[in-house]
This record gives C-alpha cells, sequence and structure tokens, in this order.
C-alpha cells in the first residue's frame, strides 16, 4: 500500500538571486573575520522544524537541536539579508562555543547581536543588490513511498468536463469554457511536486492536448498513467487522488445509498445554476 509519508522542503525564489550561494559566501566571510579554523555547515529548514526549536537560529552545542552539529536556520517566508542576520548570529553563538567563554547567557547574546549586525551591514554594503530580492517561498513538496519500490511522485487524476472546464453535455471541446481557477490550483499541485492525469471519457487526446496547451492548464498526462504499477489492470486509470465532480467517497455501505442521492441533487442543482 502507497502513502504519502515524506515531505521535502523546495525553496523557491522569484528573483534571480540563489539563497544558497548567497549563504556560502557569507558563511566563508563570517569564517575570515571571526577567526574561526572550520566553517559551520548550515542547514535550511522550514517553519515546522523551526517552531520545535523555539527560534529562527540553533545549534548543536548551545541548544542540542543537531547531532551532527549543523546550524538551523528557519527560512520560510524570509527575506535573505534577515537570514543573513540570522545564520550571523548563531555562528558567533558557534564561536562562542568553540573557544568556551565564560560569559553570562545575556552577556553572549548582547555579543551575538552586536556582532551579527556588524557583519551583515559590512556584507551587504558592496551587495546592495540583496536588498531587492523577494522573500524565500517555501513550499510542501511530498513523494509516494513504496515499500520495496523505493520513491515515486504523488499522481492525481482530474476529470476535464466539469472540472476543469464548465459542464457544457459534451459539446465540442473547442467551446469549453475553462474555470478561472483551474490554472492557479493545477499549477500549485505541480510546484508541490505533483503529476497531474487528465482522466476524461474524451477521446480525442490530440483535440484536447490542443486545447489544454492553449489555455495553459497545467498537466502531465492525458488519460494514462506511466507510473501507474505494473499489476494493476491498464483499462483503469491509477492516481493516487481523483478530482471529479461526479465522485463520492465510499464512506461505507451503510450510507452509500443516501451519499449518492444527496450527490446526484447538488448536481442537478449546481447545473441549474450555471
Amino acid at each position: 500500500m502507497s502513502s504519502i509519508s515524506k515531505m521535502n522542503y523546495i525553496i523557491l525564489e522569484k528573483s534571480k538571486g540563489n539563497l544558497r550561494s548567497i549563504v556560502d559566501e557569507f558563511t566563508v566571510y563570517c569564517q575570515k573575520h571571526l577567526k574561526l579554523k572550520d566553517k559551520p555547515e548550515i542547514k535550511f529548514v522550514g517553519k515546522k522544524l523551526a517552531e520545535k526549536a523555539r527560534t529562527f537560529g540553533k545549534h548543536k552545542w548551545r541548544h542540542g537541536v543537531e547531532e551532527d552539529g549543523r546550524i538551523l536556520i528557519d527560512i520560510e517566508d524570509r527575506h535573505p539579508v534577515d537570514i543573513l542576520r540570522t545564520v550571523a548570529h548563531e555562528i558567533v553563538h558557534h564561536k562562542q562555543d568553540v573557544t568556551k567563554k565564560k560569559l553570562s547567557d545575556e552577556v553572549k547574546e548582547d555579543e551575538a547581536n552586536a556582532e551579527a549586525g556588524r557583519l551583515v551591514r559590512t556584507f551587504v554594503k558592496k551587495r546592495g543588490h540583496l536588498f531587492g530580492l523577494d522573500a524565500v517561498e517555501v513550499k510542501k513538496s511530498y513523494v509516494i513511498l513504496e515499500k520495496g519500490k523505493g520513491t515515486r511522485p504523488p499522481t492525481i487524476g482530474v476529470d476535464f468536463d466539469g472540472v476543469i472546464v464548465k459542464p457544457n453535455d459534451y459539446s465540442a471541446i473547442k467551446d469549453a469554457e475553462v474555470y478561472p481557477e483551474a490554472r492557479q490550483v493545477l499549477q500549485k499541485f505541480k510546484d508541490r511536486g505533483w503529476k497531474i492525469v487528465i482522466d476524461t471519457c474524451r477521446s480525442d487526446e490530440k483535440e484536447l492536448k490542443r486545447f489544454l496547451d492553449g489555455a495553459k492548464i497545467p498537466y502531465n498526462w492525458i488519460n494514462k498513467n506511466p507510473l501507474q504499477p505494473k499489476d494493476v489492470s491498464p483499462t483503469k486509470i491509477y492516481t493516487d487522488i481523483k478530482l471529479d465532480d461526479r465522485v463520492v467517497t465510499f464512506r461505507g455501505w451503510g450510507r452509500a445509498l443516501k451519499d449518492v442521492l444527496s450527490r446526484q441533487k447538488q448536481i442537478k442543482e449546481m447545473r441549474r445554476n450555471l
């Protein structure tokens, strides 16, 4: 049985700036100016892990969050310059721990704040373009873990009539009217790593492709799923999730008749109001 079991963070930057290369350059800069023997390893995390650590940045020696000595930095929805400030702050704490400075926590924090501010100011002074970058957007991407088969991206089967386009009694595809939100929402699925299968009873694949491409509807395949398990019949398209205006979720035979009749009524009312 497959299940969505692993979540990866994908860094999406609207600007041309590459956060990882910026942080790597800044880390070397901090190492040089703080006269550190070794360059600390920086690990990017999202809010979920950061909340467990309670602050934007944590490092092993001071807080015991990571066993391998990496500094965790929350990057989600934060401006790159703000992220650099956290990086510097945590590297200063790292130096305090490595040099075994006997200071109170309050003094250590004050020193880290002051030193981080100085490091960021001098680094950014000759790199003014950093202020023009957008905040880092982090989105969640899911993969399916199959026993003995490794991982694969999740798949979603999306109906054409009544889902991507408004119901038109199966008139010519070229006359179909796309739902305004369809393109945007399907793109969000793709951004999160989903593979989209257009699962429709329409048989003219060439005409469907022409229409979908013309309307800029994101998708991967039409009426087929190359990722379909080999032991599944090819006569039925297999996907992890179905998005269909005629589907009723099975919640047990005790509710089946009631759910189907209720859904039938909803479909009639919806079509009457279009």
